[in-house]
């Protein structure tokens, strides 16, 4: 069975969305500490956005889609204050 999910026009399988579930955890496990109760959601969703596009896009290589992704949310922590650029 293929799952489409809407706006990105990938299809992926089963495994391939398996691994994607796997590598959002493990990338948000990196970096859940620099956000804040209040943006976390949001950040989550962005997150996940990011890697279903690389997925899309790019590669499907867990590591380089952990690390792209991890890399596109450019995290800097001001004065324990979460702020994306």
């Amino acid at each position: 069975m293929h799952t489409a999910l809407n706006g990105y026009g990938a299809i992926y399988d089963s495994d391939t969305l398996t691994t994607l579930g796997i590598v959002f955890d493990n990338a948000w496990a990196s970096i859940a500490h620099n956000f804040d109760c209040g943006s976390r959601e949001s950040a989550r969703l962005r997150l996940a956005s990011i890697i279903l596009e690389f997925a899309a896009d790019y590669t499907r290589d867990p590591i380089e889609l952990k690390c792209r992704a991890i890399g596109s949310m450019q995290v800097i922590r001001v004065a324990g204050h979460s702020i994306e650029t």
